[in-house]
């Protein structure tokens, strides 16, 4: 396996890179802080939703790409084009053609570095379904696949290809959407405290978890969930929002 292929090589931002695509944000860390590598260090706190310590890391290297995620996702598109544009980074221009919803623009500059993620997704915001459908599994994007499968109602197989990309919190989600199943919430309750086990996306599990205890009537139980995630570093905001949602 990949895996077997970095840590036999010592191949510490491989490891990391691994790692982060299991969703293993801990040994994520610790692969990249021994390879120093703080581009790897912003990417774990980008895919927590921590951007200014995401944007931290990626200043110590000038890490323009990495820049440019991070004003991508704060939605500051004009400093994000900026970034991207200097790093030369088509696939981050795609990213931001997409923001704006210029289509056309975004195939072409995912086109230009062949990024099948990129046109997976902006074949779906097209609604060519079966064009994305075909770049994201040459792309073996499963979040992607899933997000398709979703827009698609077909939930059962969104399901499947979110368990695959290691995405418990999009499971969790794609049970409480079906309304075809017998007991949704329910299910989708025994899914996320059994993911909750794992140890992956633990605080967004919880606070996605508080969100169907909420709608199964478990205002209690909800309340005390969010204040599990509150008490992880970065995720206060979040779940005190949350906890808004509930007392209003």
């Amino acid at each position: 396996t990949a895996m077997d292929y970095f840590a036999t090589a010592r191949d510490d931002r491989g490891l990391g890179l691994a790692y982060l695509a299991l969703r293993d944000d801990e040994a994520a860390i610790a692969a990249f802080a021994r390879a120093n590598d703080w581009s790897g260090l912003g990417l774990v706190h980008l895919a927590r939703q921590h951007y200014g310590e995401a944007k931290h890391c990626f200043e110590q290297v000038q890490d323009r790409s990495g820049l440019g995620l991070c004003a991508l996702k704060e939605r500051k598109l004009e400093e994000a084009t900026t970034h991207f544009t200097k790093a030369n980074d088509q696939s981050g221009l795609g990213l931001c053609a997409l923001a704006r919803r210029d289509y056309r623009k975004a195939l072409d500059h995912f086109t230009q570095v062949n990024d099948r993620s990129g046109l997976g997704q902006a074949y779906l915001a097209l609604g060519r379904f079966a064009e994305a459908e075909q770049a994201f599994r040459e792309a073996n994007d499963f979040d992607g696949l899933g997000d398709l499968y979703m827009q698609l109602r077909q939930f059962s197989r969104a399901r499947e290809a979110f368990t695959k990309s290691h995405n418990p919190v999009k499971v969790i989600q794609a049970f409480r959407m079906d309304y075809t199943l017998p007991a949704r919430l329910q299910q989708a309750a025994a899914y996320g405290e059994h993911a909750l086990t794992d140890g992956r996306m633990r605080p967004e599990c919880l606070i996605e978890l508080a969100d169907v205890y909420y709608e199964l009537g478990r205002s209690a139980e909800a309340l005390a969930t969010l204040d599990q995630a509150a008490a992880i570093p970065g995720y206060a905001s979040q779940a005190h929002l949350h906890k808004g949602r509930i007392y209003f």
